[in-house]
């Protein structure tokens, strides 16, 4: 029923009828822009009210003299064309909206992404992929950007959508998603998570701070002690915070290096990339060691206080997270956490 709705026959000659995505039509300056599907391969169809329409010589193509129609693949140099005159096809930053990501590995599923978060309020983050991933399916971060363009246009999908360069761990792998139009960066600092700082005796864990890189962190020992240890943390009506200053010491010693690694990551960026509009989400899931209520405001705040602003932060929970069977754990601990 949902194909009948949004595919319709459209005669390219007389002897050819193509599958059009009904939501994909679009007008700029009399000149239409659509989608369609012939057999399996889907291409741009351009429809251009003059023949010597400038705007038919930016896109690569063949024209079709029975219709009028000019035919393009849907490749780099016609996606970043498209970008260029329909913003909704460009990635944007998505802040504080409630958003979904819907990274699609293999550049397939991305319009049943959209057709399965329309109307519901909630925003795409259609082009989400990692270094790791990329590797390992062999695509390059502009064709996933690529692929998540024509999505759009095709489904006529104006709400916007975010692009997200996932688990990133080096200034490299920021230097890899940026020319592709990736606006969000993931850093993963997982690598400098101390895991074993939630079984280390208090010494040893002092003998961890004493060895942080304080210049970098701006900071010293008795300042973050100062901060937040005996103090009442108040989140909201029903959630107060109350470090002890074994608890600093631990998460100190457990996310110190996190943090130095993050400032010299976003540090990079700014300084590398400063001309464009981005937003930061910080990821320790991948680890070990399950972040407290208390780490994961510890960490917030330090990077505030360094002028390092998130978006969101994907925290170590308790349990583990599978696919298919979602989690397995105490899930009335996960609740409370």
């Amino acid at each position: 029923k949902e194909v009948a709705e949004i595919l319709l026959p459209l005669r390219l000659s007389p002897d050819e009828i193509v599958d059009l995505y009904a939501r994909s039509i679009n007008k700029s300056d009399g000149t239409y822009f659509f989608a369609f599907r012939q057999g399996a391969e889907r291409c741009l169809g351009i429809l251009a009210e003059k023949p010597d329409d400038p705007v038919l010589n930016l896109f690569q193509g063949t024209s079709l003299p029975s219709s009028g129609v000019k035919r393009c693949d849907l490749s780099v140099e016609n996606a970043e064309q498209l970008r260029r005159l329909f913003d909704f096809t460009r990635p944007r930053l998505m802040g504080l909206e409630t958003s979904y990501g819907l990274g699609d590995r293999l550049g397939l599923a991305n319009p049943a992404h959209l057709r399965a978060i329309r109307a519901t309020g909630i925003k795409a983050i259609l082009a989400q992929q990692s270094i790791r991933e990329l590797e390992r399916t062999q695509r390059t971060p502009q064709e996933v950007v690529d692929v998540a363009t024509w999505a759009v246009f095709q489904e006529g999908y104006r709400d916007g959508y975010g692009a997200d360069g996932d688990h990133l761990k080096t200034v490299d792998d920021i230097d890899v998603v940026v020319p592709a139009g990736f606006r969000m960066f993931t850093f993963d600092p997982g690598d400098h998570v101390v895991n074993e700082a939630d079984h280390l005796p208090l010494d040893e864990l002092r003998r961890r701070v004493d060895s942080l890189p304080w210049d970098t962190l701006k900071t010293d020992l008795d300042s973050c002690l100062s901060r937040y240890a005996d103090k009442k943390i108040r989140l909201s009506d029903e959630f107060t915070l109350e470090p002890n200053s074994s608890e600093v010491v631990r998460g100190l010693a457990k996310y110190g290096f996190v943090l130095a690694h993050v400032v010299e990551m976003y540090t990079h960026l700014q300084e590398n990339h400063s001309n464009i509009p981005k937003e930061l989400e910080l990821s320790v899931d991948e680890t070990d060691a399950v972040t407290t209520p208390f780490e994961h405001y510890l960490v917030t705040s330090e990077l505030k206080r360094l002028g390092i602003e998130l978006t969101s932060l994907a925290p170590r929970f308790v349990g583990d997270f599978y696919k298919g069977i979602d989690f397995r754990g105490d899930i009335e601990l996960f609740k409370a956490e």
